[in-house]
């Protein structure tokens, strides 16, 4: 699966492309005007590669390298393309955009299709997977990637669309947006309503972390593991302090992709937090 994700960043420039990008000529003209290539994905300011955490190397649509031919007897040649990962353009990225930084994918976790290959004859796109084993990332990293352009026998480069970063991501099936209903109830200000969404994300095989009650804001947050029967094992995570977790059965639905859930903080005076997180 592959998910794309479109920020509103600043375009990048020339720190993106090491293979020059001419200004396009317009081609009325059969067989006249320049002949093209172009990562499809490099119209994003960032593309987000989406894995399953399942063992065993899964392999995933990467990118897809298209060429624009003036005519039809230009289609019916061949081209040369070469690629590369290129570490300096996805440092460029992150320089520019700290808020969205990214550790380098380690080579040694993952390999792509061949980055070096020809468009034969009638061929206007190609296809790049990436292979890994999700569950060998490390689920509290950011990890991306870049990939650049170097060469494509002459044809030339579409206009910004030399170079695309990646966001390579590995979910659990609990991996999602939820809403979430029921009760915070504080020992001396009262009850109130829990509604809201939240977002849950992966940090393990079969566990996820995200708002505690209604306190995200401050910080409290919680991990879900989701355990072989689908009883569910609450663990405090950021300020959260010990959790008193055992007042009802704690479990996951499967039917309904539904978190039931009843816990406390706080042991001398328990805030006490009842509520239903239903996937969106």
């Amino acid at each position: 699966m592959k998910i794309f994700k479109y920020i509103p960043l600043m375009l990048l420039g020339g720190a993106l492309s090491f293979l020059g990008c001419e200004d396009e000529v317009v081609n009325p003209i059969e067989g006249k005007g320049d002949n093209f290539v172009r990562i499809s994905e490099a119209a994003n300011d960032l593309t987000l590669v989406g894995f399953d955490v399942v063992p065993g190397v899964k392999s995933v649509r990467l990118l897809d390298l298209l060429r624009d031919a003036n005519s039809e007897s230009s289609l019916a040649s061949s081209v040369g393309i070469k690629m590369k990962i290129d570490k300096a353009a996805l440092d460029a990225f992150n320089k520019a955009h700290p808020d969205d930084a990214m550790e380098e994918l380690p080579a040694s976790l993952y390999t792509t299709d061949p980055l070096e290959f020809s468009l034969g004859a009638g061929e206007f796109a190609k296809p790049i997977n990436i292979k890994l084993d999700p569950t060998k990332l490390d689920l509290t990293k950011r990890y991306g990637i870049a990939v650049s352009l170097v060469d494509a026998s002459g044809h030339k480069v579409r206009n910004g669309l030399g170079t695309a970063v990646f966001n390579i991501v590995a979910k659990n099936a609990w991996d999602g947006r939820y809403q979430a209903t029921g009760i915070f109830a504080h020992p001396t200000a009262g009850e109130r309503v829990i509604d809201r969404v939240k977002d849950f994300v992966t940090v393990g095989p079969t566990s996820v972390s995200g708002e505690l009650g209604d306190l995200g804001g401050a910080g409290y947050f919680m991990v879900l593991t989701v355990n072989p029967d689908n009883s569910v094992t609450i663990a405090p995570s950021g300020v959260t302090p010990a959790l008193k977790t055992d007042y009802q059965p704690n479990y996951y639905d499967p039917a309904t992709k539904t978190f039931f859930l009843k816990y406390s903080y706080n042991t001398s005076a328990p805030r006490i937090v009842t509520e239903q997180i239903k996937l969106k």
